[in-house]
């Protein structure tokens, strides 16, 4: 495994990836912003390269799914189990049918309806009714998703997608935006976004560090019911709908209610008393259908008088609308008939409250994990049986059945969750909170939910995270045994796996960079309270340094990573030889290495160059093993940093050595072999064209790109990147043969070459519209390498003659740099001169932009800027500063200034001309 990753992160072993991020970094480029028309030699040519510092992500990539539209039905109703009857109801229901039907003028648009109320007062139920009446006057395609947090509602919509036949990527955005093309070739379908939190459906427009995929298909004709009790979800979202409105039940629906639930009987009294008696009982429970349901099914389950129900009630502590009372009541009589149920219950209640997988209860594997007065309960089928049955006739358990008919998953609500832990003293709610911890790390690894190879192990997984993020809010909110030096260690230990698997597996799936961070940042609290060793502590902390450096907290990431040397270098110091000394010599190379991106990226050449030197000189204690492609990879870290700091030569000197650090072997090499040696040719290509030798470039940009996987249709965020670099070479190649065109006296010479040109220009958008897709749809992993591509865009359309897209795409790529960056990185300056030649070029003269520092600035004031942010980063000499003062040359009209600009220029190319000897 190439040095600088550990070795036991999931996303490490995922050799393509990790490896172009060494080739690439986290960043854009200097380079490619030196005049596009300077004319003349190779150094000039130099000036329109591409990408220094072009960012590549180390995860996989997002694109769109184009299938042609075809006339598709699936037929399909899945609902939750409704109680009978449906009462009371009518009006509403009816309400909700003609506010969906209002919204169909826009056939193209999505339709929604927002069921608002307080809790358990029988939305879900009305947006059962509806869907089962829709289904039954469609036979279109009708789909209940639990929506209570993003990570259930995320797991549900994939399942759906699964159902669909949609084809699965690793990446959950891909498989999400491939599920909204789907839904476009269904007609008639609806979704039921059932118990929306705030939140839960993704960020605000106005979170734009949130970057996670919003979970409406807004862009899709369809239509969506969502139940709620937040009033205005949906105008936080600035999305119009439809709203339906519910409160308790009246005095004579409520009693219709309660009577329903109850079959008749002779007990003595008569029909007026009866009524009296359960009219005095609902309004106690002041007509709430959750309370009601529950007081009904008591009595009917139990034979017990209203009248006793009633007194039973009123010797509560309390009686509110908040279904306290009548859970209490439904528990207390449950553990009387059964004690075991009530241990079920405390299990269930520390675990998200919808889709708990009766695999994960009932697996003989995670039976060893489960207090022994539950153990024997999950290992008999009749009695767990019938112990979910009498939870289910309680409304304490609610039971989904797979397609086969058996009991597939269980759902508590959230309301019986916090009477169960209540209930609880503090010595319980630990040992309960440990108890599933336990369980859901051994069914986290073991994939639970799987039946085989890697696919469906990652869909097992999938239905695990709700839970594990239950347990992380539950940690997060009363869990002090977590970091109690007294507490259950084997617990601490797999709570500490658990959140160390999680954030793995999210980054595999390309979620949003920052919930992976926390995942990390929570073990590392965990290892930090005396949990591991040395080594798994340095590790947790050094996935955090990671972490920070790929959501560009540069600041932050710098100091993690000195932190870390120094408290690598003080473990070392007494760690005597041997196997743990050499695992933490690897970690202490990691921290270093990790800890020269991040100064590269800070723009700190030299202590870049030091960190880096620092590690090799590691390789002389870590042994041969580590002489190969270990020591490879790190020169080709210090080809990287000379290579953005301007030093050509110096750059392709260490990428050579790279190269003969692994010579050819006779026969068949190893893969990871095979892989460096496309990383060498990506480089180098890379480096060729900033030297502007951009045929050399293409050539070797070209061979890399057949050494990677294909692109289309496959998804593949590695090959964009080649993709990226071979578009900006191949416009470059067709703006110079465009210029030869024009100086061309011959008319059929001109018109071959235009014809030329124009092929040319034609595929740098075809290559960068794939590159910039991607990286658009995985920007919520790294937005700025998402910037890189606008970038280059941003020339292309230039060169199609479409200055104002460019000038679009350019601000959006600065405003970015400025979030992730701040407003004086290169970055950001590489953006405005690209932006000034826009300017230039589109006029009128004197005309402005609104930057993102909100600094309202014309061709000369944008490329003054860049220069200013060049000259203090890089020095007065780098090789970009060519393009700006050529520039700035050409946004006076004095012919002294201009003359004064263009020498300066001519003296930086002077001095590259010399140091590229």
């Amino acid at each position: 495994m190439a040095l600088g990753y550990s070795g036991r992160s999931l996303v490490a072993r995922r050799r393509i990836k990790v490896a172009l991020s060494y080739v690439t970094g986290a960043g854009a480029a200097f380079l490619s912003v030196i005049a596009q028309d300077t004319h003349g030699t190779a150094l000039l040519s130099l000036a329109t390269s591409a990408g220094v510092l072009a960012g590549v992500s180390a995860l996989s990539g997002y694109s769109g799914v184009h299938r042609p539209r075809t006339e598709r039905r699936t037929s399909h109703l899945k609902i939750p189990s409704r109680s009978e009857p449906f009462v009371g109801r009518n009006e509403e229901l009816r309400s909700v049918a003609a506010k969906l039907r209002l919204q169909e003028e826009n056939s193209g648009a999505l339709r929604v309806c927002v069921i608002h109320g307080m809790g358990g007062v029988g939305k879900t139920e009305l947006a059962a009714h509806f869907a089962k009446s829709r289904w039954d006057e469609t036979a279109a395609l009708v789909w209940w998703l639990k929506a209570s947090t993003y990570e259930l509602l995320t797991s549900q919509l994939l399942e759906l997608a699964a159902f669909l036949d949609v084809p699965g990527h690793e990446s959950k955005s891909v498989v999400l935006n491939r599920l909204w093309s789907r839904l476009r070739e269904e007609p008639d379908w609806l979704l039921v976004y059932d118990d929306v939190q705030d939140r839960s459906l993704g960020p605000l427009r106005s979170e734009r560090e949130d970057l996670r995929p919003f979970l409406l298909p807004t862009d899709v004709s369809g239509s969506v019911v969502i139940t709620t009790q937040v009033i205005n979800v949906l105008e936080k979202y600035d999305i119009a709908a439809e709203r339906v409105g519910l409160r308790q039940l009246g005095p004579e629906d409520g009693l219709a209610l309660l009577q329903a639930r109850i079959r008749a009987r002779d007990d003595g009294t008569d029909d007026a008393e009866d009524t009296r008696v359960l009219d005095e009982l609902g309004s106690a429970l002041g007509w709430l259908p959750l309370s009601l349901v529950q007081a009904g099914s008591y009595i009917d389950a139990e034979g017990v008088p209203a009248r006793d129900y009633l007194r039973k009630l009123r010797e509560r502590p309390s009686i509110g609308a908040d279904a306290d009372a009548t859970i209490g009541l439904a528990i207390a009589r449950v553990v009387d008939q059964e004690p075991r149920a009530e241990d079920l219950l405390r299990l269930c209640a520390f675990l998200a409250p919808e889709g708990i997988p009766r695999q994960l209860l009932r697996d003989p594997r995670f039976r060893p994990l489960v207090p022994p007065s539950l153990r024997m309960l999950l290992a008999e089928e009749h009695g767990f049986s019938k112990v979910t049955r009498l939870l289910s006739d309680r409304w304490l358990l609610s039971v989904s059945r797979s397609r086969q008919g058996d009991a597939g998953h269980y759902s508590m609500h959230l309301q019986i969750q916090r009477s169960v832990k209540e209930g609880m003293d503090d010595r319980a709610r630990a040992m309960w909170s440990q108890t599933i911890v336990r369980i859901v790390e051994a069914a986290f690894a073991e994939g639970a939910g799987a039946s085989s190879g890697q696919a469906a192990d990652e869909i097992g997984r999938e239905r695990l995270m709700p839970h594990v993020q239950a347990i992380r809010r539950d940690i997060e909110e009363d869990g002090a045994w977590a970091v109690d030096p007294q507490g259950d260690t084997a617990a601490r230990e797999a709570l500490a796996r658990l959140m160390h698997q999680a954030g793995d597996y999210q980054e595999h799936r390309g979620v949003y960079q920052r919930d992976v961070l926390s995942y990390y940042a929570h073990e590392a609290w965990i290892r930090a309270n005396g949990i591991g060793g040395d080594r798994e502590r340095i590790e947790s902390l050094l996935d955090v340094a990671r972490q920070k450096y790929r959501l560009a907290d540069l600041e932050a990431a710098e100091k993690e990573c000195g932190s870390l040397k120094a408290e690598c270098e003080a473990v070392l110091s007494s760690c005597p030889l041997g196997e743990e000394r050499s695992g933490l010599l690897r970690l202490y190379a990691e921290c270093l290495l990790l800890r020269a991106d991040v100064l590269r990226e800070r723009v700190k050449f030299a202590e870049a160059e030091q960190s880096v030197v620092e590690a090799m000189a590691l390789f002389q204690e870590g042994g041969l093993e580590w002489r190969g492609l270990d020591r490879a990879r790190t020169e080709m870290r210090l080809g990287q940093i000379h290579r953005n700091a301007g030093h050509l030569s110096r750059a392709l000197g260490h990428y050579d050595t790279a190269g003969a650090l692994i010579p050819l072997q006779d026969g068949e090499e190893p893969a990871e072999h095979s892989l460096f040696r496309a990383e060498l040719v990506f480089c180098k290509g890379i480096l060729e064209q900033d030297r502007g030798n951009l045929e050399a470039a293409e050539e070797h940009l070209r061979s890399a790109l057949s050494r990677f996987p294909p692109n289309p249709d496959s998804d593949n965020f590695e090959t964009a990147q080649v993709e990226k670099f071979l578009a900006d070479v191949v416009r470059r190649r067709g703006e110079t043969t465009r210029a030869l065109a024009r100086n061309t006296r011959s008319p059929l010479a001109r018109l071959r070459l235009s014809r030329s040109a124009a092929r040319q220009l034609h595929e740098a958008d075809r290559l960068l519209s794939q590159a910039v897709d991607q990286h658009r749809k995985r920007r919520e992993a790294e937005n700025h390498k998402y910037a890189a591509c606008l970038n280059k865009r941003g020339s292309l359309r230039l060169a199609q003659g479409r200055p104002k897209e460019a000038e679009q795409d350019l601000l959006e790529a600065e405003a970015i740099y400025v979030t992730a960056y701040k407003a004086d990185h290169p970055y950001r300056a590489k953006t405005l001169a690209r932006l000034g030649e826009v300017l230039l070029v589109a006029g009128p003269a004197g005309r402005k932009v609104t930057l993102a520092t909100g600094d309202e600035c014309d061709a000369k004031e944008v490329l003054d800027m860049a220069e200013r942010i060049f000259v203090s980063r890089l020095g007065p000499c780098h090789p970009v500063l060519v393009a700006v003062y050529e520039r700035l040359a050409r946004c006076t009209t004095d012919e002294a200034a201009a003359g004064a600009l263009r020498r300066r220029a001519a003296q930086i190319r002077e001095v590259t001309r010399s140091a590229e000897g």
